[in-house]
């Protein structure tokens, strides 16, 4: 399962640091290529509303295989495949990842393998922009083989125990929704469009692979720590905390040149918040599909400001207002029955 959920990481991420070699591939402009993180986290919306009958029917280790299956033909699609046929590539791997990581996390019993899960999808994340730096066009190819594998190994493993899930605080639903909703967007938005403006901005031109390496490690190390400071704070405190850095790195990202420090500041601060909300909140894969609405709508909603304004460095200013919002949802959630 830490193999699974470490390619889910790099096939979550890889749009990102794909984007400027897409474009130049594709002639497209920042709006149509916004539509392929709508693609991907569409169909990953409604693969995750299933997830709860499927697993029922099929049992958890089928539904995680078949979703490294879909991994793998929508990463051989995506090599291959013309505009705009590419978006049904994006959408393949994206109904997997909407399996694989709904599965897996709703297997996991405890709030600490969820985190130890994340920790292996951060861990790909941290790896995609590196692969697709030294593989270059046979990177996608690369992990198609990878997902195939990991199909394989995955239908010889024991089943996965069915959890027993703690229901969520009444009248919480709708607001996890919305949190979940804009944390999701946000961090695509993030690290989807980073390695784009990195390539715009004069001074960070050449970091356009480093950027969200940075991003994505920060936020490796942020889940690595993150059981030992639950143990000393209470998860409401730890998620300001975490709000607050990562809405001081988005403000650094977008209004300074410290583009390094702004990604690593981005990535910790956002680092312990999904773990700590699905391990408290999420019992059924709507909750997943939630998350993975912000991740169809924003993205875009950013390339489609980008090309309307000409302003790729106003349209990312959007996620200080989600980030914003997040922080007074967490308020409402924290307030006791």
């Amino acid at each position: 399962m830490i193999a699974a959920f470490t390619l889910a990481g790099i096939a979550t991420t890889m749009l990102g640091p794909l984007m400027p070699r897409f474009q130049a591939r594709w002639h497209i402009g920042d709006a149509p290529a916004g539509l392929l993180f709508m693609a991907q986290f569409l169909l990953s919306v409604l693969s995750a509303a299933a997830v709860g009958p499927l697993s029922r029917r099929y049992g958890y280790r089928r539904v995680v295989a078949s979703g490294l299956l879909l991994i793998a033909a929508g990463a051989t699609g995506c090599a291959v495949a013309p505009w705009p046929l590419v978006l049904a590539a994006v959408a393949a791997y994206g109904c997997g990842l909407g399996l694989v990581i709904p599965a897996g996390n709703l297997a996991t019993p405890s709030a600490r393998n969820v985190m130890l899960l994340n920790l292996a999808w951060c861990a790909g994340a941290v790896l995609a922009p590196i692969l697709i730096a030294i593989l270059g066009k046979f990177f996608l190819w690369a992990l198609a083989s990878a997902a195939l594998a990991s199909a394989v190994q995955v239908q010889y493993m024991q089943d996965l125990p069915v959890p027993r899930p703690q229901p969520p605080r009444r009248g919480t639903a709708p607001l996890t929704a919305a949190f979940l909703f804009l944390y999701v967007g946000t961090e695509t938005s993030i690290a989807g469009w980073v390695s784009a403006y990195a390539v715009r901005t004069p001074a960070a031109s050449s970091l356009w692979a480093a950027i969200p390496t940075v991003f994505w490690l920060a936020m490796l190390l942020g889940r690595a720590t993150a059981p030992a400071l639950l143990k000393r704070v209470r998860p409401q405190v730890l998620l300001r905390a975490s709000l607050l850095c990562a809405f001081a790195g988005a403000c650094l990202l977008i209004g300074t040149r410290w583009q390094l420090p702004a990604g690593a500041l981005s990535g910790l601060g956002l680092a312990a918040v999904f773990p700590l909300v699905v391990s408290e909140y999420a019992d059924t894969g709507l909750v997943f599909s939630a998350a993975g609405c912000g991740g169809a709508v924003l993205p875009p909603l950013v390339g489609f400001i980008s090309q309307s304004t000409g302003s790729l460095r106003l349209a990312m200013s959007s996620v200080l207002i989600w980030l914003a919002a997040m922080a007074w949802l967490q308020l409402r959630l924290a307030v006791p029955d």
